[in-house]
């Protein structure tokens, strides 16, 4: 089996390094043959980031192989449709080079800024990687996260990316196998287990 190595890019503040230049990094990784350059998801807390999107668009934009992968997105403190769109806008624009990491969130702190329950988190996960596959593919969907669920249709239909499911949790483990095609595991050692709270 191939091993494929990813790059981690500097999207965030912390311990007083900065923002790095997204688009020089994502260049030297490619040039320097690596597989992936990836980027964390947070609206503010627990350290400020730059949007996710936004962070992968600037790569895609100087890179032609790289995958593009989110580590992970917290999908649940979004539009549901808005998300979507921007999600299969860039797997359109970067040639089917996305890796969607999809998590649950832990920071309480940053949901009632997204004007969303934390509690409510795991269930709006649920409800979106249900509908993410045929949003990519052009179907006609129900938004069960908005008012009166309406149907929305995106285009253009894009490849459904692979979808890696962050988190620790036994509901995370079970998003696994119902939606995911790989699992994020974090700082998870070989003689550790997953143990955190249920999301």
């Amino acid at each position: 089996m191939p091993v494929h190595l990813g790059v981690s890019l500097p999207t965030f503040v912390s311990g007083g390094a900065t923002i790095g230049d997204i688009p020089a990094l994502a260049r030297h990784v490619e040039r320097a043959g690596l597989d992936a350059v990836w980027v964390g998801d947070h609206l503010g807390a627990p350290t400020p980031f730059l949007e996710s999107v936004v962070a992968l668009s600037a790569a895609a934009a100087v890179t032609e192989r790289v995958r593009l992968g989110f580590g992970v997105m917290l999908l649940a403190l979004r539009q549901q449709a808005w998300a979507a769109k921007q999600l299969s806008s860039l797997q359109y624009l970067s040639r089917d080079r996305i890796i969607l990491g999809i998590g649950a969130g832990g920071h309480p702190d940053e949901w009632p800024a997204g004007g969303i329950e934390f509690g409510d988190r795991g269930r709006r996960t649920e409800v979106m990687l249900r509908a993410l596959p045929d949003l990519f593919a052009g179907r006609p969907t129900a938004l069960h996260t908005a008012p009166g669920e309406p149907v929305i249709t995106l285009a253009p239909a894009v490849s459904a990316p692979p979808i890696w499911i962050g988190g620790m949790s036994d509901r995370a483990l079970r998003r696994v196998l119902e939606h995911g095609t790989g699992w994020l595991a974090s700082l998870l050692t070989p003689g550790s287990s997953p143990n955190t709270p249920p999301a």
